[in-house]
């Protein structure tokens, strides 16, 4: 298969936020991130979410699974604000196009410095419900790489079902 039709596994490492919206009457957030590719929520990952703050730090790393099918879609990271009651308020999201991801045939690896592609996003721009609202500066670092998924003695199945961590991090819990 070429490049772009290949089976690839996309490595993120949710580094850290900064400049996040205060959600909580307590003029904080307790953020967290999710990740996934195209409309799968449920096959995608979540960071553990932090109290209280405005500036978290996770370095939690993830692998997810990009089949062959999903290599035209994006991947949509948000972060939310975790609520006891209630939906969980999002504090911010954005995109990142798979077709836009150059391919590696090898991972940088566990302990490379930064992952092929390293850098702070901003936030999609979303329509104020009020004008007096401040605006929303957050930002999230993610380092990130895409790379050809080598093949498996199994029909695949399996790793189309689970996200695996790099050593080293949390297990990771379907959300």
């Amino acid at each position: 298969l070429s490049d772009e039709e290949c089976p690839a596994v996309f490595h993120v490492k949710v580094c850290q936020a900064r400049d996040l919206i205060a959600a909580d009457s307590n003029g904080t957030s307790d953020p967290y991130v999710r990740i996934h590719i195209g409309d799968d929520v449920k096959g995608g990952i979540r960071t553990k979410h932090l109290t209280k703050t405005l500036n978290p730090v996770w370095n939690e790393s993830f692998e997810l699974l990009v089949t062959q099918a999903m290599r035209p879609q994006s991947v949509t990271v948000e972060v939310f604000d975790k609520d006891l009651i209630g939906k969980d308020d999002s504090l911010g999201r954005f995109i990142i196009p798979i077709p836009s991801l150059q391919l590696r045939e090898t991972f940088s690896g566990n302990h490379a410095s930064a992952l092929l592609n390293s850098k702070w996003h901003t936030f999609d721009p979303v329509p104020k419900a009020d004008p007096s609202e401040p605006d929303n500066n957050g930002e999230l670092e993610l380092q990130y790489e895409l790379v050809r998924k080598e093949k498996d003695e199994d029909d695949g199945s399996a790793a189309l079902t689970r996200q695996q961590l790099l050593p080293g991090h949390l297990s990771w819990k379907g959300y």
